[in-house]
């Protein structure tokens, strides 16, 4: 019974305070770290979205460029960028 009432309420507490040398750390939902992104529940959803919308970026000027490049042209930019 106490447990269950101590998973209460450490749900309710919906910050930690994380201290180094008195400063105290700010809490963040996502956080780049190595050119990853992984948010505060160790999820990969930010990363996954950030790298699709990079890559569509991309795939939409290699489609615009289509008309203007050569194959071996457009085959170069695929490979440098995609």
């Amino acid at each position: 019974m106490y447990a269950n009432r101590d998973k209460k309420k450490l749900k309710q507490q919906s910050s930690l305070n994380i201290y180094i040398n008195e400063t105290i750390l700010e809490n963040v939902d996502a956080h780049k770290l190595m050119r990853i992104y992984i948010n505060k529940n160790l999820k990969w959803n930010v990363h996954i979205s950030y790298i699709y919308n990079k890559m569509m970026s991309r795939i939409h000027l290699l489609k615009r460029l289509t008309f203007y490049l050569t194959y071996d042209m457009k085959k170069l930019f695929y490979n440098a960028c995609i």
